[in-house]
């Protein structure tokens, strides 16, 4: 069977006021991501929806579970919320993850997290640079600020950042519709490969 590895979707967002969002969250504390044996450095996150509504909830829950709720720090946000209105389809966890200067993150799989099994991971870049080594499956992607693409998480995947800055995605979980099947035909880049 084959599988979407990953698509550049035919959409771009303001790379400068996901940059603003990002900047009013300067002086809050990052919350480390709960799956400490696969990282090395840091990688950590900030929830601005999720199952529970508690900010320091990075748990990506599936969308099959409870009703997702919009945490305090998304009321700090001014564009975030028209960003995540540009998604005509159900959305789960809405986060900003972080993966410092000098971390690296294993290759690991997000079982079920493809657009095959209905439920889709899209990353959008709001700060990144050439020294991000992003895998997908072995493939290294490129991802600017404000593109937003999908990656079929369930695949292998890892990071290595090697600059000296921290790399930041603003990273959306939805359920796919007719909405999202409409625009995975129309998506810019695709990668397809067997399982």
């Amino acid at each position: 069977m084959h599988f979407i590895r990953y698509l550049k979707m035919p959409f771009h967002f303001d790379a400068a006021r996901l940059q603003a969002d990002l900047d009013r969250f300067d002086t809050e504390p990052w919350i480390l991501h709960g799956n400490r044996f696969i990282y090395r450095g840091e990688w950590s996150g900030l929830s601005l929806r999720n199952g529970s509504g508690d900010p320091a909830d990075l748990a990506a829950d599936s969308l099959r579970g409870s009703g997702f709720v919009k945490t305090p720090l998304l009321d700090r946000c001014d564009y975030i919320s028209e960003v995540m209105g540009a998604f005509a389809c159900p959305l789960g966890s809405v986060r900003f993850l972080k993966v410092a200067a000098g971390a690296e993150i294993d290759e690991h799989v997000d079982g079920g997290l493809c657009y095959e099994v209905g439920e889709v991971r899209f990353h959008i870049p709001v700060v990144t640079h050439a020294a991000l080594d992003f895998r997908l499956n072995g493939e290294r992607l490129v991802m600017q600020p404000g593109e937003c693409w999908y990656i079929n998480a369930n695949m292998p995947h890892s990071l290595a950042n090697r600059g000296t800055i921290d790399r930041v995605h603003l990273v959306i979980d939805a359920g796919v519709n007719d909405w999202l099947r409409g625009y995975f035909g129309g998506a810019e880049s695709v990668g397809i490969g067997g399982v």
